[in-house]
């Protein structure tokens, strides 16, 4: 489990004092108290299960806390098993897609970033009480770049105990890596393995943007 505590002080438009404080959670939503479930403001952000995969998978092999040395067909078949660190991805999206509708719950997904991220930093802003300038949204899209994140010691995980050899901890931040990863029958696999513990959810999972596929 990853968490980080972040406590600063807040100045509300009636000049009153209010700590503020943050977590970082990778865990599906039950391990919570339900206090923190139904009481605290919460933004959870999910990634396609293939690109996820892929993800998961340089991760696992570029982290010194894991050093996975397989190969993506013997990662695959673990991810799809349930077996791999922080549990089931699928237990952990269905958990937290279940309170999507709850006043104190922000749902995104990683493409939604990649297609409008001014209007996501809107949405994310309204969320916390915030408004913000256009010039201010611009200067919040500009440090969320790839680019900008992977210069950035706060972003990057340059503390991170890295495999020789491996990839940074912030490798492509594309949508559609998966295509260079999965054959015909992984993805043929997979889509069947989301449709059979997720289908009836609906959960509108994109695996390629337009702009990207052209």
């Amino acid at each position: 489990m990853r968490r980080r505590l972040r406590t600063h002080s807040a100045a509300s438009d009636d000049a009153r004092v209010h700590p503020v404080a943050w977590r970082r959670w990778h865990h599906a939503a039950w391990l919570l108290p339900p206090a923190v479930t139904q009481h605290s403001k919460i933004i959870y952000l999910y990634r396609n299960p293939k690109d996820t995969a892929v993800s998961w998978f340089h991760f696992q092999r570029m982290n010194k806390l894991y050093q996975f040395q397989g190969d993506f067909a013997t990662f695959l078949d673990l991810f799809l098993a349930h077996d791999v660190p922080y549990g089931s991805w699928c237990e952990n999206i269905r958990s937290w897609w279940a309170l999507r509708n709850q006043p104190n719950v922000l749902l995104l997904s990683y493409e939604d970033l990649h297609t409008d991220l001014p209007a996501a930093v809107e949405k994310v802003a309204a969320f916390l009480g915030r408004a913000l300038t256009p010039a201010q949204v611009q200067t919040v899209v500009g440090h969320c770049g790839f680019d900008a994140m992977r210069a950035n010691p706060m972003t990057n995980a340059s503390h991170m105990a890295r495999v020789e050899g491996e990839t940074e901890f912030l490798r492509k931040g594309q949508v559609g890596d998966w295509k260079n990863y999965f054959s015909p029958e992984q993805d043929a696999r997979i889509d069947e393995w989301v449709n059979e513990h997720l289908g009836e959810l609906g959960i509108p999972f994109v695996y390629e943007l337009v702009d990207d596929a052209k």
